[in-house]
């Protein structure tokens, strides 16, 4: 419920893009490599779990 979370509707939550090709096609199905996508799509999530996509700084102990 909208209670539970974002502060009883005060907090917009933009809505999320469309993915780019052929990633999109692969999510909704019209891809035909899809089935397999979707079957194996948390084994790829797995492999990126500990990839960084945004670290902008280097640090050095």
């Amino acid at each position: 419920p909208a209670v539970m979370c974002c502060a009883s509707g005060k907090v917009q939550i933009p809505e999320i893009e469309t993915p780019p090709e052929p990633l999109n096609g692969l999510i909704i199905g019209t891809d035909p490599d899809s089935n397999v996508f979707l079957e194996s799509i948390r084994t790829f999530n797995s492999c990126f779990q500990m990839t960084s996509f945004g670290a902008t700084e280097t640090v050095f102990c």
